[in-house]
């Protein structure tokens, strides 16, 4: 909690244009992350999706960091959507995961994972239709 508190309070002291502030961003939505899957507390998955949000709109498109921020905001809104079901996650899941297979080029090794959750998302969606 206190390596928590430490990094909202270097997030929260630094201003959006301060090019550390992506950084300070994604280690705080990191441990957020860390306690989230210890302790299921739905108030840090509550907290780093705009920060996961904030993170990718800093990014670059097409750069490493780019890509990162797109899966790591994508995987906390399926956690999100594991929980609550609503098609406004749900949308949004299946829009990133088409920017995220669309970014990654034909032989990366994490293609197929891509376009495998891709599929499977889009057949939940068929499925609740």
């Amino acid at each position: 909690d206190e390596i928590i508190t430490l990094r909202r309070r270097a997030l929260y002291c630094t201003p959006t244009e301060h090019p550390n502030y992506s950084s300070a961003a994604v280690s705080l939505a990191d441990v957020l992350s860390e306690r989230f899957e210890k302790e299921g507390e739905r108030g840090d998955l509550d907290e780093m999706i705009p920060i996961r949000r904030a993170a990718l709109e800093m990014s670059t498109r097409g750069h490493g960091e780019h890509l990162e921020s797109l899966v790591n905001l994508v995987n906390c809104l399926d956690q999100r959507f594991r929980l609550d079901k609503t098609m406004e996650d749900m949308t949004e899941i299946i829009t990133l995961r088409r920017t995220l297979l669309e970014l990654t080029p034909s032989g990366h090794p994490r293609r197929f994972a891509h376009l495998c959750d891709l599929a499977n998302i889009l057949d939940q969606r068929f499925k609740k239709a």
